[in-house]
């Protein structure tokens, strides 16, 4: 008879704690930027943000990563930008095709976060750093350019996307 009182006491507080856990609000998965407060500062203070990134929709890009800390992309080659940017996916394919796009690293140009350039551009260096950023790569160029008798105005201003 003891036991059987406990039996029925014991359920009944089983029953009463499963109410009442059932009951607490789910609270939803960490938000990326609970964590990342430092990169959201970053990012806010550029310029020109990209659309995933000010609506905090981190996962367009990448998986979640718990605790392994490592930076996990759903896709790892042009694929991923291609997803939103279908429209430049067939411009790019065609013609001669600028090296970051064919080796597949649109990041190699455009900053997939912020920047405050246009078009997500990457900011370069310091003393080869253009509006269009194509010093960052092509520094060696612009000497050979500018040794030239009659100057270039669009290579004048650094403005190399008015012919390429």
């Amino acid at each position: 008879m003891q036991r059987a009182r406990f039996s029925w006491i014991e359920t009944l507080l089983w029953t009463a704690l499963f109410v009442c856990i059932a009951t607490f609000p789910v609270e939803a998965a960490k938000k990326c930027y609970d964590c990342h407060t430092r990169s959201k500062a970053e990012f806010n203070s550029k310029k020109s943000v990209h659309a995933p990134v000010k609506s905090e929709n981190c996962e367009s890009c990448h998986k979640r990563h718990g605790f392994a800390n490592q930076l996990i992309l759903t896709a790892n080659s042009n694929d991923l930008c291609f997803t939103c940017h279908a429209d430049l996916k067939e411009k790019y394919s065609v013609g001669n095709v600028h090296f970051p796009v064919s080796d597949a690293n649109c990041w190699e140009c455009h900053d997939p976060h912020a920047s405050d350039k246009k078009a997500l551009l990457r900011q370069g260096k310091e003393e080869a750093d253009d509006p269009n950023s194509c010093l960052a790569c092509h520094a060696n160029d612009v000497p050979k350019a500018g040794t030239a008798t009659h100057k270039h105005a669009p290579y004048e201003k650094l403005d190399c996307t008015t012919c390429h």
